[in-house]
Formats: structure tokens, sequence, C-alpha cells
């Protein structure tokens, strides 16, 4: 079509594809002519297509026309009201658009079913009450009894319990085989077959399924492939792009993101022609259900869809309630920018988790050692979500361990959440399971499921070390500690990397009030180097060590006692600091092994009474950290630092060692040194040489009260130690060593 528009400087012609200007200029004095055209771009630009994070935000939904309201309405209603009989048999009868009962459909949950059907480029969506119902609505809508299905066996245990259990009970068999097996799933192929179903990344082994491949032989074979995208989301990966059919979620998880309802939802790409595949007549032949409908002859796009919503939703009503659906939604206006920081958050929590010498190992497709890396790289440019395992050493207890002492992950059965989340299997979905069972269902005693969350994510990594070393507290060592088990417990003793040897004598060491072995470090090492057997133990519930926190010293000698009874060496010595000492003089009165005898008693920063000041004993018990900053000043003769110790200060170190002790340690310590009444008993039944070591400017354990019990006894013998405070082995501890070699060196057994 040619347009004409005369203007006073010439003629413009439009022809619709490029527009020219044709000028007739007449110059005055100019008989002639002078004409030049120009072309110019047509008017109407180019057609743009809405991006992603704005189909999340507004997608399906329009401003309320009636009031305005821009959020999404809730239209909590079981039915509508119609304006007149034709209008209520029109909507029953599908020959206008609307809504009639909310089993059928809703206006709040249609914006949820646009939405995501915007999001992940399909035709539209059908809401469930659950990913379970959206699975079943699935598979109930394409076959019959004697119908049957391919299917990973990396799915979701759920999925993987309809399809093996409940379905053959009405004639749908299923055959599994594992995602990575390519031909294996071309040759489970059946002439009865109508679904491959897979799932985006396995839960909970974490295989990527090469969709591409997969759907080319889904095709090739005249049947559709449905995939589960829950960990996924449209965000990370569109699986119609890949050759997809159906796509399902359950939406409990990342799409609403916040824990809070369960649905599910299925779209559909609307490509898959069900008429000239010739195997689901229930699609493309009439239905006497609903007036004899053809469903493809309806829609060619959407005949799955409609079968499933005027069938599937009207005869098993697993619908999605008006109110999970604006849960829904508020969740996807957030998609985007959620499941950038859940990816984010969970490459450095992996990351960090690969430094761990408690990890035997992690599943997560993004490292180059997982079978699936260079697919992932190809399929999840974005990321490869935030579900993923992995397995700790020390087997089921660790993982028990683990997961009880996390306080921001928090320990239950769902993936998905905004807010971090883990579970250990085989302590819970699977405690009945047995160490074997366990591996063939692709788990370990020690394997951990995470979900990683948007938390800030150095509070994250704190939560997992702390995690972490009490999955510790299972593990037996081999080198620097070891694990010691009585009465069914397994406490934790340091060995400086020496293996006990039954022929040498063994020093133990005992730590004082919320602290560990680690007080007694460098001690334990020289002596482990020159001839001895050490075992550093941490107090129950101190540190590594389990069990709970013991109330009183007598209680704690008992313990000590019998841990030496079950303990490697030809013979022992005791030596403790603080409360240690208190403890290691309550077990040196009980002890009456004469085969492995108690050579010397050592017990430095010793009082007794071992009275407690009333302000430091009810700060423990309401201000812990106020406590820790009172012993810590009190325990230290300089308040400038200058220990022997090249670049360690000493009051932080004792602090952090304090602020790593098991809640209540600090009051129950305290209140079990205060109410101690068996000292003057203990010490008259020792028969063992015992020493006394206490630093002159000790405000916390007065070395005059040693001075007085070493006097009481012809085996005692006591060394007071100049410039230094309670802290005696972290101020001073060449002179601690040096008066334990010699001591222990008079009064041992060997040479």
């Amino acid at each position: 079509m040619l347009a004409l528009f005369l203007l006073p400087d010439g003629i413009h012609a439009y022809t619709g594809a490029t527009l020219i200007l044709a000028c007739h200029f007449l110059r005055p004095g100019q008989n002639g002519t002078n004409t030049s055209t120009i072309q110019m771009r047509p008017v109407m630009g180019q057609p743009t297509k809405t991006r992603f994070d704005t189909l999340a935000l507004h997608a399906g939904q329009k401003p309320d026309p009636v009031h305005g309201a821009r959020a999404v309405p809730i239209y909590q209603t079981a039915s509508y009201v119609f304006k007149d009989s034709d209008q209520a048999a029109s909507l029953f009868n599908m020959e206008r658009p609307g809504h009639a009962y909310s089993r059928l459909s809703n206006p709040t949950t249609a914006v949820f079913e646009e939405r995501i059907a915007a999001l992940e480029g399909g035709v539209g969506g059908i809401a469930t009450a659950s990913g379970q119902a959206a699975l079943h609505l699935a598979i109930t809508t394409l076959m019959d009894g004697g119908s049957h299905i391919v299917a990973s066996s990396a799915i979701y245990g759920g999925s993987h319990n309809i399809l093996q259990y409940t379905l053959p009970r009405f004639g749908i068999e299923t055959t599994f085989v594992s995602p990575r097996d390519i031909d294996g799933i071309r040759n489970a192929i059946q002439p009865n077959t109508r679904l491959i179903f897979g799932e985006v990344v396995g839960n909970p082994g974490n295989d990527v399924m090469n969709l591409p491949v997969v759907a080319q032989i889904a095709h090739e074979h005249g049947i559709p492939l449905m995939i589960d995208s829950t960990f996924t989301t449209p965000h990370l990966i569109q699986p119609f792009d890949h050759g997809v059919d159906i796509v399902m979620h359950s939406a409990t998880k990342f799409l609403c993101g916040h824990g809070t309802v369960i649905g599910g939802v299925l779209v559909d790409r609307g490509q898959f022609s069900w008429e000239n595949s010739g195997k689901f007549e229930n699609l493309s032949s009439p239905y006497k259900g609903f007036h004899n409908m053809s469903f493809d002859e309806e829609s060619s796009q959407a005949a799955f869809l409609l079968r499933a919503r005027r069938e599937g939703l009207r005869d098993f009503g697993a619908c999605m309630s008006p109110t999970t659906a604006f849960y829904v939604i508020q969740g996807m206006e957030t998609l985007s920018l959620r499941m950038d920081r859940h990816v984010q958050n969970t490459r450095k929590v992996v990351e960090f988790l690969l430094k761990s010498d408690a990890i035997e190992g992690i599943n997560f497709p993004e490292l180059p050692d997982h079978p699936d890396y260079h697919l992932a790289q190809q399929l999840l440019p974005k990321g490869a979500g935030a579900v993923f395992s992995f397995t700790l050493k020390g087997g089921r207890e660790a993982g028990r361990l683990f997961t009880e002492s996390l306080e921001i992950f928090s320990h239950l059965a769902n993936v998905g959440d905004a807010k971090s989340l883990v579970i250990h299997p085989a302590s819970t979905t699977h405690y009945r399971m047995s160490k074997d069972d366990l591996v063939a269902a692709g788990i370990n005693e020690g394997t951990i499921r995470m979900s990683v969350g948007i938390e800030d994510i150095d509070d994250l990594l704190e939560d997992l070390s702390k995690g972490i070393r009490q999955s510790r507290k299972a593990t037996k060592y081999e080198g620097t500690s070891m694990k010691i088990t009585l009465g069914g417990i397994d406490y934790y003793a340091y060995t400086a990397s020496h293996e006990p040897d039954p022929s040498l004598e063994t020093i133990v060491f005992v730590h004082g009030t919320a602290m560990d072995h680690t007080v007694w470090a460098l001690q334990s090492r020289y002596f482990a180097y020159h001839g001895y057997n050490i075992l550093g133990v941490n107090l129950p519930g101190h540190n590594l060590s389990n069990g709970d926190l013991l109330p009183t010293i007598e209680d704690l000698g008992e313990w000590l006692e019998q841990i030496m009874s079950i303990s490697v060496g030809k013979a022992f010595h005791l030596v403790g600091h603080s409360m240690g000492a208190l403890i290691c003089l309550q077990a040196a009165a009980r002890y009456k092994n004469i085969e492995k005898p108690l050579n010397s008693l050592t017990l430095v920063g010793f009082s007794y009474p071992m009275a407690v000041a009333p302000q430091l004993l009810d700060a423990a018990k309401n201000n812990p950290n106020e406590a820790y900053s009172m012993m810590t000043q009190w325990s230290h003769a300089s308040k400038t630092g200058g220990e022997p110790n090249p670049g360690f200060w000493s009051p932080g170190m004792q602090m952090s060692m304090m602020k790593n002790s098991p809640e209540g340690a600090v009051f129950t310590d305290l209140n079990a040194c205060n109410d101690y009444q068996a000292g003057e008993a203990a010490l008259e039944k020792v028969t063992c040489p015992t020493l006394f070591i206490s630093g002159r400017l000790d405000k916390m354990a007065p070395a005059k009260l040693a001075v007085v019990h070493a006097g009481k006894s012809d085996l005692a013998k006591i060394t007071m130690i100049p410039n230094c405070g309670h802290a005696l082995m972290s101020e001073q501890p060449d002179s601690v060593l040096n008066e334990l070699k010699q001591f222990i060196a008079t009064h041992g057994s060997q040479q």
C-alpha cells in the first residue's frame, strides 16, 4: 500500500518498509528541478520482550480494577456469584473464561499459574496442593492402567515411593535407571511407556540429567519428558529450552522460599503433539466425562492442561488454596535475588568444607571431581542450586553431633528455604536402615544434606565450624589424639601425635575451669617427644568430649580414675591446673591400681578451699561473658602481655577458649570448685610424691594456702614461680616445664 503525504517542501511516500522522502526544490531564477531522495527508518519500533525479573513481579496480574490494590488480592472464596443462568452454563461448558468453583480455578491461584508459566516459557500452568499432587496429576492425566514409566533412579524419595509402591496397585509400572545411563534409559522404553521422568539435579545424589539427549530419546519414541525443576527454578534453568515437555515444581521450596506453605505446580511447554504420537487417547479422543470433548482438538497447545484441570482437579480435588498461592507469589517476586544469594552462599560453604579434614567427601555438581561437572557447566551456568550433600568422618554419631550442635542451620526435613536447613538422614529419615542399606540408597552414615540459605555467610561459616568441632567427638583420630570410650560415651584426649606405648609411663594433664587440653600443649609436646605417653584429657562435656558436665569434683575425680584404669602405660603421673588440680587430687586419693602405679602428683595453681568470689559465681551463672573477662584479668600478673610464646596474646587466648566452652560450663565448673569440701581428707590419702607449683602473684588461688598444705606431708614439695599469676602455663611455660621435668624424672620408673 502506498500512502502519499503532501507537505510544503515535497512529498513523503511511506511504503511500509522504508520511508522515502522525495524533495522538489525550486530555487529563485532556476527553471529546472532538483530532486533528492532520503531513506529513513519506519516509525514503528522493534518489539521488545518483557524480561525475567519484571515477569516475576508482574506476570499474570493487573492492579485491582475495583479498589486499586497493587498487591495480588487473596480471593478466599469457594465459589462465585453468576450474573445469570446463561453465564453459569457457559462457564461450566468452557464457552467463556472465568471462575465457577475454586477447586477448578481461583483468581489468586490463576496469577501464580500464569506467572510460573511466563517464567518457564510455557503456555500455562496448573497449581496443586503439593509437589506430590502435581506428580500424581500429571501421571493420571497422561496414562491408564497398563502403562509404563521410565524414571531416573536419582529422584526425591517421595516421588520414588509413589512410582515404586503406590502406582503399581493401579496397574502403572516404573523402571528406574541412572540418569547418567543414557543407553539404559533408551533400552528401558517399552511399547506401553508413556513418560520419561527425572530431575534437573537429583535429590539427594545431585546427579544432573542430560536434558537435551534424554528429550531426544523421548521424542524418538513419541513420549514426553517431564522434569522436576524444584531445586533449580526457572532462574537457573528453563528446561523447555532443552527439549523438556512438562515441568513440575514443589512450590513449597524455592518458589515460595520461606517454608510457609505446601504447594505444587505443573507447566506445559505446549509443543508436544499428542495426536501425532498415537499413544495418548486420553488427550486426542472424545472424553465422555466432558461432553465428548477432544482436548487436543480443543487446544493443540494446552490439551494436557485442559484435561488435568477439567478431570484431574475436578475429580481428585488436590487444588491449591488461594492463600497458599498468595504466599508463593510473594516468594516469586524476589526469586532472582534469592537464588543468586543462595548460589553465592552455597559456593562459599562448599569452599569452606573443602578445607576441613573432618569431611570425607562433598557431592556438588560445581566441583571438578563431580561426574556431572561438565554437564552442569553447560546446563546450569548460573549455578547448580543450593542443595548438596557431604559426608563427615565418624559416621552416624558424627552426623548426629554435627546437626544437634548447629544454631543457625535448622535441623528439619525440607529444602529451599531462605533460612539454612540441614538434615542427617542416618539418624532421622533413614535411621532404621543398616550401614549396607544406606550405601545401597546412596547415603553413608555420615552423610549430611544441606540447603544453604541467604543469611550472612560469616554467620553460616561460624555455625558450621562449631558443628564440625562437635562432630570430631565421634572420630577416633590417628596421630594427634585419641578417643577413649567409657560407659558407652566417647571422650577426647590429646596425645601430641604419639600413639600410646604400653612400655612407657603416661602423664595425664587435666585442665581447669571452662578450658581444654590446649592449656598444656607446650608441656605435652615436650614430654611426648622425650619418652612419655601423653593424655591431655578434655573433661566430660568440654571441647571434643561427649557426656554431660559433671557437677562435683568428686564425680570428676571418679571419672578421671576410671579413664586411667583403661588407659595405656606402665605407670602414671597426674598433673592438674586450678580445678584440674582438685580433680587430680581426688583421683589420686582414690587410685589403687598397683599394676600401673601412680608415681607422682603435681598440683599447679592449687588452693584449698578453692572459694570462688561471689561476684564471679554470680556472673558465671547470669552473664558468662562478664565471668570470662573477670577470670582473664585475675589470672594474669601482667596486664600488658609480654608472654614468652611469640606472637600470642595470652589474655585473648584464654577469653577465646572460654567463649568456646559449652553452655553452662563456667558456672558448673566454678560451682564444683566452690562446693568441694573433701580436700583435706584427699590429701591425707595420697601416698605418692606431690609437687605444688604456685605463682607468687596468683590472685585466684593464693600461694599461701598451697604452702600450708605442702607443709603437712613429708612427700610434698612446693615451688613458687616469681612474676606469675594463675595462668602459669602461658606466663611462665619454661619454669613450669623445668619443675615438671625434674620432679617426674626423680619419681618416675623409667630412666
